[in-house]
């Protein structure tokens, strides 16, 4: 087993211009009191998180609405696809993959390496999925659930419009009756190849559309 979630810290990159992660402590034991415990102000799209239909769905289920069988995969398959700075996954990226039976799609970039490399070139030109690629995992992905990116959102920074609207389709605002969660700012550098199982567990906080995520493969 391995996890395909980072490890959370401050100083990690985020979206730009959002908030990221305060950690305050309430009471150490180094001051006398009983127990160490920690105040978190974190926002709920930093680091790996997922984003539950709600985000880009106002119709949407938010993440506490889901249900289990949602975070566990049985068919997961690790699609490499090599992407560089402000690059979009496109329908001919996925056509030459049999993705119809997936419930959990890993999509390997490489783009991984920025994030501590450097982490401005990771969140303000990282890639993303075209409109017209989610449309194609809509379409002809009638099992897929879950998704998962080594890089910072399903939105390329520099091609916003595009990726939101990408967003809106695997959040089922377009029509489609179903939706498609997102895990973003996953490491998938570990893995040797597809993995036999995935579970990705997002922290369950009521009204909100998403949140952090620990996700496991094996």
């Amino acid at each position: 087993m391995q996890f395909l979630s980072h490890v959370t810290r401050r100083g990690d990159p985020g979206w730009p211009g959002n908030p990221t992660l305060a950690i305050r402590p309430f009471s150490l034991v180094e001051r006398g009191d009983v127990a160490n415990t920690y105040t978190l102000e974190w926002f709920n799209h930093f680091g790996t998180h997922m984003d539950a239909p709600n985000h880009f769905n106002p119709d949407g289920p938010p993440v506490a609405a889901l249900g289990p069988e949602w975070f566990v995969c049985r068919t997961p398959y690790l699609l490499d696809q090599p992407l560089g700075e402000n690059e979009l996954l496109r329908p001919e990226h996925l056509a030459a993959h049999d993705l119809a039976a997936v419930d959990c799609l890993l999509i390997r970039s490489g783009f991984e390496r920025y994030r501590t490399a450097d982490p401005v070139v990771y969140a303000e030109r990282g890639p993303g999925i075209s409109s017209e690629a989610a449309r194609y995992l809509m379409d002809r992905c009638p099992r897929l659930k879950l998704l998962i990116l080594d890089w910072i959102s399903v939105s390329a920074y520099q091609q916003r419009e595009d990726g939101y609207r990408a967003h809106r389709l695997l959040a089922g605002a377009e029509g489609h009756g179903r939706f498609v969660l997102a895990v973003e700012d996953a490491t998938l550098a570990g893995l040797a190849g597809t993995p036999a199982w995935v579970v990705a567990l997002p922290v369950r906080v009521d009204g909100v559309d998403g949140g952090p995520c620990t996700v496991i493969a094996g």
